[in-house]
């Protein structure tokens, strides 16, 4: 029994990165948004361009080259360069878990806590594997808090970027239209919804409603 437990880890131990960089294959990684934003930006279509360097941001705030392009980009569309995310507790999470979505880090967290769990509860002598144990469930929790705390943070805000130049209402209306735009790349937090109208907050916290079809979720 011990020596089949012991190879049972032994084998998830060596799976899971495996697993890991095939699961990163099918999700969209920090660098291939840069590089598509890169090219969006190339092209001077700065609505897409900001929608792939946002994400990439958010998956990766603490790559340099990335923020660079972001930093760049918001100069140009004349917006702040300030980004209250960029913090250091967002950076913290980052560091070690960029490498694969926020997603895969708590299904990573959850195999090592199964892990513990086949160890707790199988007939073996605990004393032997205590310092496997305490290592694995710090790890798992580690894990599963940075994964659900990032999927949180990143993908349930909800933000949406201008594809293009956008107008702005004073009501959910197409008759209060104001005299003044936003610029394609945008950045917006949404407040309300009233049919297919959006009330949106921008960078210099000014409200006013938009029409949803041009401004399109940042995760789709």
């Amino acid at each position: 029994m011990k020596k089949c437990t012991f190879f049972l880890i032994k084998m998830l131990f060596l799976i899971t990165p495996i697993m890991a960089k095939d699961r990163v294959d099918q999700f969209t990684h920090p660098n291939n948004l840069y590089n598509n934003g890169l090219q969006f930006y190339y092209n001077s279509e700065y609505g897409p361009a900001m929608k792939c360097i946002k994400k990439a941001m958010l998956l990766a705030p603490n790559n340099k080259q990335i923020r660079t392009l972001f930093y760049q980009l918001r100069r140009e569309i004349g917006l702040p360069v300030v980004f209250t995310q960029d913090n250091v507790i967002s950076r913290m999470f980052a560091v070690f878990f960029n490498a694969v979505p926020p997603q895969w880090n708590a299904i990573l967290g959850s195999f090592l806590l199964l892990i513990v769990s086949l160890i707790v509860f199988l007939p073996v002598k605990k004393k032997k594997y205590i310092l496997y144990i305490i290592g694995m469930f710090s790890t798992s929790v580690v894990l599963l808090s940075v994964g659900l705390i990032r999927y949180y943070i990143f993908f349930n805000v909800p933000d949406r970027i201008a594809t293009h130049i956008i107008d702005l209402y004073e009501e959910p209306d197409v008759k209060s239209k104001k005299n003044i735009t936003l610029p394609a790349g945008s950045e917006l937090r949404v407040v309300d919804q009233i049919g297919e109208f959006l009330l949106v907050k921008t960078l210099d916290k000014r409200e006013a409603w938009v029409q949803e079809e041009f401004v399109p979720p940042l995760w789709e």
